[in-house]
């Protein structure tokens, strides 16, 4: 299950409804009634749909997947400023560099463990 909400998470977009959860709140409040008397007709279907969603999370959620996004993001993000970073101004920073997950790299070129 999944509630509509304003609030976002830099996973969402990969998230579709009834492959990876069952949406809710979506016309109001008290549809979780509903949402849950559909998932009690459906039981089979229910459970693929939670099975997809533990996949997700387990291959988009975890540290290395997270760490992954991070750096792609940061790299993007210093791309688009007109100075370059540094930590010189910052001395209680921690370097990305010293994280080692921050230092392998994908063969896509995205960062974090390659698989295999």
């Amino acid at each position: 299950l999944k509630q509509t909400s304003i609030h976002y998470s830099y996973f969402y977009q990969a998230l579709q409804p009834y492959v990876h959860y069952v949406p809710f709140w979506e016309t109001g409040e008290d549809d979780i009634l509903d949402v849950l008397d559909w998932i009690k007709r459906r039981p089979q279907e229910a459970r693929r749909i939670a099975r997809a969603g533990r996949e997700f999370a387990r291959s988009h959620l975890q540290r290395p997947a997270r760490l992954c996004y991070w750096r792609f993001l940061l790299r993007e993000y210093a791309k688009a400023l007109r100075y370059k970073p540094s930590l010189d101004l910052h001395p209680n920073a921690i370097p990305l560099d010293e994280e080692p997950m921050m230092l392998s790299v994908r063969p896509d070129g995205l960062g974090g463990r390659a698989a295999g």
